[in-house]
């Protein structure tokens, strides 16, 4: 490709302020595989490998050349391809502090307020809390506590960790010690027929038993934390300040990375290798190459095409680019919508998309997750597809001409876009540039709504964004008018509405979780049409759904009853919050007004009683932190996945029951011991011993006449890697 012609080959960034340049990495390896196995930082966790649980937390900043200014995020290491992160500066736990240096506050205070037991997920819960300080100097409550939506601790609780974040939120007024609300009470009688146990460990022994509200420590230790000698921060690289990319061009063995500068390079390279995966955040095409074994030859990253990074208002429309991330976006959104230069009534689908990201994944996905992936994968239930259905979003597509030589465009309704589960209407060599979304007019209303088992990271039960154009009555209006006139009174066109009512002229219902693509309710919308907005026109549409969406006992993911309900639901909630804006004072809509009332989460709080044993034990009923609790925030602590490999040591991988209740006919090992690096198979005949496992010996090790279950263990393979274990253990053919 002439356009790719003289671009670099080596990767050049920094880890934790000291620069890396490197020419023989693997597109397909991951950052948090780079920093582990080939730089030795193993405080950075794997754990999901998915980018669900924040394990493998780490910091990337970035100069952004719009702004100039230098621009801090968390990302997940273990989806984020190492290619991804040139020219830019990547802090591990390793980088903000160590025991022997020195802890940083954020590490500190986690470990003084028992915020880790384990301490695997801790380097990861560390690394959210520092990325956040430093991106944000004078964070708050409510911030600290939506930065941590990435990430799971499965054993310490969460209280304690959110506890040492609010230390540094400006909101908590510090106190000293002496002003600490902690209650004491003395041991005095226990009641008669109180049990040891119930009485605590510390039962018979002199002490006294603390109660307080956790927001006391948070107080005194803001207090202590304002007067504390500053740790020094890892300074942005000079080298990197006011960087440009440039064309980029990695080689693998079994991959090419190719990072174009501008959009005809891209859409070459798209038009030679059609089937080429564009690649932003790889928060779908990492999962699907680590979890369902797909190769992609050729991946593409489009961060560095300006045109698919843009975003901007026009008079009547938000132009969002492909590439742009969700977080960049959220904040673009933010700032219109409080900036009071746009009117209310025209931000009314950028709040329905912010309403939509506040709840979309976790801080760190959103970070990388870009706009264009949300589209192009056509998830029967993403958020945001709803809310273009809605309102019509018109996306626009770029091609190389061959003829022309240049680059042409294309653009098409959101409404032509999903052709069937997870195929959409891209043509050859096409890439998505941008997506445009109409403002909206005085009576044109927007709203989105999303119900899943829980808010913060986690995927949709159904997701919807409704849209309706009314006008006033013009008959009932005339009258109204008519009526003023023959009283001899002042016409008020505003009262005339209200009184006169209103028609609905067009009508658009997006929803997602009720078909096999993101889709629109068309027999409800065309029954809206030409309707007077009232209750009895709400009952009709919310019958008309269900014939829109028949869901049965098959429905992927199950409760058709209740999916069908929460669209039913969500149409209800729009004529109740439309009603209300519009002023209809009904005493239906004052009866059902909370249903509009949108959700806010109070910051956590939490209480805790403890004995404190006075006796000369050192530890034993004293509220003091673990001895391993520094080691951990440090990401020091090494765990077993954390050693270095042993010569010839090998890793192994299940080889499992795909069906249950069925009886095994054959186990052919042939193709995996085939496989370059694969040592051997052994299965229930191999083992010389008794095959028998559990406390009374009821369960064999490994399967040997019939299987139980999905996923049962029938044998194990053994190889120089682990990933050529597990690649190597879907290669045995069992019948």
């Amino acid at each position: 490709l002439t356009a790719m012609a003289a671009a670099k080959a080596e990767l050049c960034f920094f880890i934790n302020g000291k620069k890396v340049v490197d020419g023989s990495v693997e597109p397909q390896m991951t950052l948090l595989e780079y920093l582990r196995i080939k730089r030795g930082l193993t405080g950075t966790k794997l754990g999901c490998g998915e980018g669900g649980c924040g394990a493998c937390t780490v910091m990337v900043s970035s100069f952004d050349p719009a702004t100039k200014k230098v621009q801090h995020r968390s990302v997940n290491a273990c989806l984020a391809p190492v290619c991804s992160v040139d020219g830019q500066h990547v802090i591990t736990i390793e980088g903000i502090g160590s025991v022997k240096k020195g802890l940083h506050p954020a590490q500190e205070k986690i470990a003084s307020f028992h915020g880790s037991q384990c301490g695997f997920c801790t380097p990861g819960i560390v690394m959210a809390l520092y990325t956040h300080l430093r991106k944000n100097p004078s964070p708050t409550v409510h911030s600290l506590e939506e930065a941590f939506d990435g990430n799971l601790c499965r054993c310490t609780g969460y209280r304690p960790i959110l506890d040492a974040a609010k230390t540094f939120a400006t909101d908590v007024k510090a106190k000293s010690d002496s002003e600490d609300e902690s209650k004491e009470k003395k041991q005095s009688e226990e009641p008669a027929g109180v049990s040891f146990w119930e009485k605590g460990p510390l039962s018979g022994f002199e002490g006294s038993e603390i109660t307080s509200d956790t927001m006391s420590k948070v107080t005194c230790a803001r207090a202590k934390l304002l007067k504390e000698k500053k740790v020094p921060e890892i300074a942005f690289p000079k080298e990197l300040e006011g960087y440009k990319p440039s064309s980029l061009h990695i080689k693998g063995k079994k991959a090419e990375w190719y990072r174009p500068v501008t959009l005809t390079s891209l859409c070459e390279i798209k038009r030679k290798n059609p089937k080429a995966k564009l690649v932003v955040g790889n928060t779908e095409v990492g999962i699907e190459a680590r979890f369902k074994f797909c190769d992609y030859p050729v991946l593409v990253s489009p961060t560095a095409v300006p045109e698919l990074n843009a975003i901007k208002m026009s008079e009547d429309a938000v132009e969002m680019g492909a590439a742009a991330s969700l977080t960049s976006i959220r904040e673009f959104l933010t700032e219109v919508v409080n900036g009071g230069k746009v009117s209310a009534k025209a931000t009314r689908p950028l709040v329905a998309m912010l309403d939509q990201l506040r709840w979309f994944s976790s801080t760190q996905i959103r970070n990388v997750g870009c706009l264009g992936g949300n589209l192009v994968t056509a998830s029967p239930i993403s958020d945001l597809c709803p809310v273009f259905l809605a309102m019509d979003a018109t996306l626009t597509f770029a091609s190389f001409d061959e003829n022309k030589k240049a680059v042409s465009y294309r653009k098409l309704p959101t409404s032509k876009f999903f052709l069937d589960y997870r195929k959409v209407n891209i043509l050859p060599g096409e890439v998505l540039v941008n997506v445009t979304v109409p403002l909206t007019r005085p009576l044109d209303f927007v709203k989105a709504y999303k119900q899943a088992r829980r808010r913060e990271d986690d995927i949709a039960i159904v997701t919807s964004c409704l849209r309706v154009k009314l006008s006033a009555s013009a008959e009932a209006v005339t009258a109204e008018e008519a009526k003023a006139k023959e009283e001899q009174t002042k016409f008020d066109p505003s009262s005339a509405q209200k009184s006169a009512g209103y028609i609905v002229t067009d009508a658009l219902l997006g929803f997602g979780g009720v078909w096999k693509t993101p889709t629109r309710a068309k027999r409800t919308e065309d029954f809206l049409k030409g309707k007077i907005w009232n209750k009895e026109t709400l009952a009709q549409a919310a019958e008309m759904l269900g014939k829109d969406f028949p869901l049965d006992s098959k429905t992927p993911g199950g409760m058709p009853e209740y999916r069908k309900t929460l669209c039913a639901s969500f149409l209800f909630k729009f004529f109740v919050d439309v009603s209300n804006s519009l002023g209809l004072d009904e005493a239906w809509i004052r009866k059902n007004i909370s249903a509009i009332s949108s959700f806010h989460r109070p910051p956590s709080k939490g209480s805790q009683s403890f004995q404190v044993n006075p006796s000369q034990r050192q530890a034993i009923g004293k509220p003091i932190s673990h001895r391993s609790a520094k080691i951990q925030v440090s990401g020091e602590a090494e765990y077993v996945d954390d050693l270095a490999p042993k010569h010839k040591m090998l890793y192994a991988a299940l080889v499992t029951s795909t069906v249950p209740h069925a009886d095994i006919v054959s186990v052919d090992p042939k193709g995996a011991l085939d496989m370059k690096g694969v040592e051997g198979y052994f299965g229930a005949d191999d083992i010389k011993g008794v095959n028998e496992v559990g406390h009374w010996g009821d369960e064999e090790l490994f399967a040997s006449k019939s299987v139980h279950c999905v996923g049962q263990p029938i044998g194990v393979v053994v190889a120089s890697t682990h990933r050529g274990a597990v690649e190597a253990a879907r290669k045995v053919k069992i019948e």
